[in-house]
């Protein structure tokens, strides 16, 4: 689709925007978001081909739910119990390089944290080229507040790599997963 998601610009005499006419060069095969704030970003630059047709499905799922409906009164109601408010795991993301961090550092560092209940940690295994590459590591969490403690490490460092953790999704693990080889720690 050449079509661009524009809060700006919305609906024109001549239909939806079309992405290739904004301020931020894109590719054929991804969507286009502008951010309202700041015409340069495209809010969907960073989207995956997974992630895309993972949001695509998910839409998909929700019309079904909501063409299900009886009633226009029990549509809110349906579409309610059909959201999944609470996370199971609650996770960080953060880069690393793995000739510069070892999982052992790196679990090392994440366990001195205090009252943070045992938690696990996937980091990447080091393959052949991959080996050179920045790759994610993640750490899951049982419980929001343990992630909120441990993201407080943000921008220290081990030795000499500096960690940058981002919340993310179980969605980012699953795709991390796919892609290569993680090991498993618990950290406790």
């Amino acid at each position: 689709a050449n079509s661009a998601v524009s809060i700006r610009l919305a609906l024109t005499p001549n239909g939806a925007p079309s992405k290739f006419g904004l301020y931020s060069a894109v590719q054929k095969e991804q969507w286009y978001v502008e951010d309202p704030f700041d015409l340069r970003h495209n809010l969907a630059s960073q989207c995956t081909r997974d992630g895309r047709q993972r949001i695509l499905d998910k839409m998909l799922e929700t019309l079904g739910v909501l063409n299900s409906a009886a009633s226009e009164e029990c549509l809110a109601g349906l579409f309610a119990s059909h959201c999944s408010w609470t996370p199971a795991r609650f996770l960080l993301k953060c880069r690393v390089h793995i000739e510069k961090v070892t999982s052992a550092d790196f679990a090392e560092a994440l366990s001195a944290v205090r009252d943070v209940r045992p938690f696990s940690v996937r980091f990447p295994v080091a393959q052949g080229s991959k080996a050179r590459e920045v790759v994610d590591a993640f750490a899951i969490f049982q419980v929001e507040g343990d992630r909120r403690r441990v993201h407080r490490l943000n921008e220290t460092y081990i030795g000499e790599w500096q960690l940058r953790f981002l919340p993310c999704s179980l969605w980012a693990l699953e795709d991390a997963l796919r892609s290569g080889e993680y090991e498993e720690l618990e950290v406790t």
